[in-house]
């Protein structure tokens, strides 16, 4: 063969070759990897080979960091982190679990969650529920203008529940924006409903207690056990409230105590709620908590006057009823505003009623107040606010 020929044939073979290549990139697929690698899920999602490994600076997974697959570069890839839902931007600085402790059967246990609305749209609290029967939840606050504060209330039976119990309290909250928002708070409460101790009433309650007056009341504490079980002494969070415990009964295990809780007689207008605990000899758990709650009224009363809208030149002629404890004199009505005026009051009663007229001829706002000047020595000024829109 000629030194041509043999030429042309190289280059012919060299041709046949290359095409073969192309065809089989073009045609034939890569071959599958058949190893198989154990499926491990995280905590946020991500689903990742047993054989992964994590930058050292990562030594737990987390959203934020993709792992490094073998035989690829260190040093992981960065995500954008998890979207925060806004709802947790309602309660990152509130309280939200709270721990009874441990409560006698049949007291009475409840707490209340709060959080200020820092959405900056209201909030319809439209729903709630708790994840165990010990707990019954309940919403204090539907609406909830920006800035206001919403209230949530956690009751904790213990009346018909015993032992260690603790619930998850889940509210659904909707944002009224341009469009409403779904969204979810929770909020947690536990605690231990002892068996071998009962109280009888559940609860100390105060109801419409005069603002000068002393008042007491009663419950009785019943335990079954150890027959030297003892109530050391009674705690309490507020100055104005005293407890003690006098011991009724002791027969062996079972014992009984009658707590005596009393108002000093100075305490403030308005109502209130505290606790008292219960302190024993018992050595695993030897404080009890006993709510006490009530409502301490003023030696006088009376509403405020609200009249909302009123047209122009309308007459009003109203009256206004204002109550005390104790008969007393109404020496003085001050008005600031010239549209109101009140006619006088005479005698010395436990209930007055009060005329007054407004005039209305003017278009506008009324914001004012009123105060009634008494003969009562406790409460020698009542001021109440009066409210009314004049429009033409």
């Amino acid at each position: 063969m000629s030194i041509r020929k043999s030429i042309v044939a190289v280059l012919a073979l060299a041709f046949l070759c290359s095409g073969a290549i192309s065809y089989a990139q073009t045609f034939v697929e890569a071959p599958v990897q058949t190893d198989s690698v154990q499926q491990v899920p995280l905590i946020n999602g991500e689903v990742l080979p047993a054989t992964a490994t994590f930058p050292s600076e990562q030594g737990v997974p987390s959203a934020g960091i993709i792992p490094v697959y073998p035989n690829t570069p260190a040093g992981g890839i960065t995500v954008p982190q998890a979207q925060v839902p806004w709802t947790q931007e309602l309660v990152r600085d509130v309280q939200t679990t709270h721990d009874f402790g441990s409560v006698p059967t049949g007291s009475q246990q409840e707490h209340t969650f709060e959080f200020v609305n820092t959405s900056g749209a209201p909030l319809n609290l439209i729903s709630v529920r708790a994840s165990c029967g010990c707990t019954k939840p309940t919403v204090l606050t539907a609406l909830v203008q920006p800035g206001e504060t919403a209230q949530v209330l956690a009751k904790f039976d213990t009346v018909t529940h015993r032992g260690e119990k603790a619930a998850t309290v889940t509210v659904g909250v909707n944002k009224l924006s341009t469009f409403a928002e779904y969204g979810e708070v929770q909020f947690s409460v536990k605690g231990k409903i002892r068996k071998d101790v009962v109280l009888t009433p559940g609860k100390i309650s105060f109801d419409s207690v005069p603002v000068t007056s002393a008042a007491q009341q009663t419950v009785k504490m019943k335990y079954a056990g150890n027959p030297l079980w003892q109530i050391l002494r009674i705690e309490s969070t507020n100055a104005n409230i005293k407890a003690e415990a006098q011991e009724l009964k002791r027969e062996g295990g079972r014992i009984t105590y009658e707590l005596i809780v009393k108002l000093s007689g100075s305490q403030p207008t308005g109502s209130f709620a505290d606790e008292l605990c219960v302190i024993t000899n018992d050595k695993r758990v030897n404080k009890m908590p006993i709510s006490v709650s009530g409502r301490v009224k003023p030696t006088l009363e009376a509403a405020p006057i609200k009249l909302g809208i009123i047209k122009q030149g309308a007459k009003v002629e109203k009256r206004f009823v204002i109550r005390g404890q104790r008969p007393f004199e109404i020496r003085e009505v001050r008005v600031s505003n010239k549209f109101i005026s009140f006619a006088p009051a005479t005698g010395k009663k436990s209930i007055h009623v009060l005329s007054y007229s407004l005039d209305t001829s003017t278009v506008g706002q009324i914001n004012d107040s009123i105060t009634v000047v008494s003969s009562d020595p406790d409460n020698p000024e009542k001021t109440v606010d009066f409210s009314a829109r004049i429009v033409p």
